[in-house]
């Protein structure tokens, strides 16, 4: 998502996410083998798990006409069965959608109008990614965190890496690590334990106006369950109704 949100931010679309450049480091490309280290082991737990599932609790900033600042909100579910498969569920103020891809094919389902859109996809979920930003024109939220390199896709832009220590977040202590890129900045906090895991991510949009936060706390990690192959397969409702995707409204995130 990281790499994607740069994409957006530079062809003029949008997202947002928060995170604060750290004093003294501005226009400085320092990397911090402590910040690097620790992301580095929190991605090769993702990379290396055959599956995985968690649900995020997103905050998104967007600025209005007249400068106001305003936040919307989503929920996404979303389930990973590497090499080829991925659900995802995102309900929230501006959609309510699902979408399938069971390594042949992806399908978003928008369930409030009932009308859905399928589409031939690449074999692996890393093609299938960058298939649905590039060529069907959205994406699912906290995509980096899906790659088979996780690492490579958070950072591949990066300026900047800092660790800031142990901080507390919801009342628990997780480890903060802050990283700059030339059009956004983030944060995420990570899990202290043998078993590193990201809690909350947050970007800001730093040459947007108003500099828009995007906020997103993870919960409900389950690695390595087994998921079955049907759960990655869509079957149309009765009452479903196929376009083109074109003309599909695009997942949040």
């Amino acid at each position: 998502m990281i790499q994607s949100a740069i994409r957006r931010v530079t062809h003029i679309a949008a997202l947002a996410f928060l995170a604060a450049t750290p004093r003294g480091l501005a226009g400085q490309e320092v990397r911090d083998p402590a910040a690097e280290s620790l992301l580095r082991r929190m991605s090769d737990v993702l990379a290396a798990a055959e599956s995985f599932s968690f649900r995020a609790d997103v905050s998104e900033e967007e600025p209005l006409a007249d400068g106001r600042m305003i936040s919307f909100g989503f929920i996404a579910d979303i389930a990973v069965n590497r090499p080829n498969n991925i659900r995802t569920h995102v309900r929230g103020d501006h959609s309510d959608t699902r979408l399938w891809y069971d390594g042949t094919s992806v399908t978003l389902h928008d369930l409030r109008s009932d009308l859905y859109s399928t589409a031939s996809a690449p074999a692996t979920i890393d093609q299938m990614l960058d298939f649905i930003h590039d060529v069907l024109g959205f994406q699912i939220p906290l995509s980096d965190l899906a790659f088979s390199n996780p690492y490579d896709a958070l950072t591949g832009s990066a300026l900047t890496s800092v660790y800031l220590g142990q901080h507390l977040l919801h009342g628990e202590l997780y480890h903060h690590l802050s990283f700059t890129t030339d059009v956004v900045d983030w944060q995420i906090w990570i899990t202290d334990g043998f078993i590193p895991l990201p809690r909350q991510l947050q970007i800001i949009y730093k040459t947007k106006p108003g500099a828009p936060r995007y906020t997103a706390l993870l919960s409900d990690w389950q690695l390595d369950v087994a998921l079955p192959a049907v759960v990655f397969v869509f079957e149309a409702p009765s009452t479903a109704v196929e376009i083109d995707f074109a003309t599909t409204g695009g997942n949040d995130g």
